[in-house]
């Protein structure tokens, strides 16, 4: 049994408007009594969902160092968590801190679209990248759109039902 709370090593952006990423994960996994390390991919001034041209700050560069420190201070963590992912370098990263915890549950929310259409940051590329890291994972938790992009399906084409399949 753990001496410690669970720790989650969770890997997304910081928007400063809009009830999404960090802003909803750290409060809410705290509420769980789960210790939530923050390793921010990017610094918004709010979501990418049709609120005109985003403020963004990309720190892709923190990523590797945080990982080094974070070897170096000997922490362990039960889950690795990625969300808001905008380049394939920090998918990259991820897959690092994936293998530098292979026991820890790997969790991706492919933050990737909403409404049938990918945000703009997200190329085919980075689609397809997404998909190769959610196939690592132990847990995925896509959208619907999402789900459509990761399989490359048409989202018109997606059961939403049981009935639909």
């Amino acid at each position: 049994m753990l001496q410690r709370p669970p720790r989650v090593a969770a890997i997304h952006d910081l928007s400063g408007f809009g009830r999404c990423s960090l802003s909803v994960i750290l409060p809410t996994l705290s509420a769980m009594k789960v210790q939530v390390c923050p390793i921010v991919t990017a610094v918004l001034s709010t979501h990418t969902g049709g609120l005109g041209e985003v403020v963004f700050r990309d720190l892709t560069d923190y990523l590797a160092p945080t990982l080094n420190h974070y070897r170096q201070l000997g922490l362990e963590f039960e889950c690795v968590y990625s969300g808001f992912l905008g380049s394939l370098e920090q998918i990259d990263h991820c897959l690092e801190y994936y293998a530098a915890y292979p026991d820890a549950l790997a969790v991706v929310d492919p933050v990737m679209g909403d409404h049938g259409r990918p945000y703009r940051t997200y190329t085919p590329e980075l689609c397809a990248q997404m998909a190769e890291l959610s196939a690592e994972a132990g847990l995925i938790t896509p959208n619907l759109t999402e789900a459509a992009l990761l399989l490359g399906e048409d989202y018109r084409n997606v059961p939403t039902s049981q009935a639909g399949m």
